[in-house]
């Protein structure tokens, strides 16, 4: 079992001091560039390619006005036949409005090499929003 990893507070004001919310641009970036595709609520961005695996950056802004669930996948191809689906879920807490949800998703196809400048499409991308 992985050992848990320690939390890193998300502000260093103290405790019941009020923050104020990103721009829509600066949650959507999340210091990762100008995003490859957007689709909806989701941006990914250029793959990093670090030996045999490639990791597509992702993040997930919630427009709306009420909290919302995701689904996505990701696509990636390239030469030699280099072809990934990779899946992205928000299904248990969903995403608040306002809020962002990074995360990568990493991949590595056995016997084939990973493209250094991969094509990658967002498909069966699904929003749903909470309801009570």
């Amino acid at each position: 079992m992985p050992s848990a990893q320690p939390a890193t507070p998300l502000s260093s004001a103290p405790p019941g001091t009020p923050m104020a919310s990103k721009s829509r641009t600066g949650d959507r970036n999340e210091g990762l560039g100008t995003p490859l595709v957007v689709r909806g609520d989701v941006a990914v961005y250029p793959p990093v390619h670090k030996g045999s695996v490639l990791t597509v950056p992702v993040s997930i802004v919630n427009t709306g006005a009420e909290r919302a669930f995701y689904r996505a996948d990701v696509h990636v191809t390239g030469p030699d036949g280099f072809d990934v689906v990779l899946h992205i879920d928000t299904p248990v807490v969903g995403v608040y409005p306002g809020a962002s949800w990074p995360t990568e998703l990493s991949t590595a196809v056995a016997g084939k090499s990973v493209p250094a400048h991969p094509t990658v499409t967002v498909d069966n991308y699904g929003r749903r929003e909470y309801r009570d």
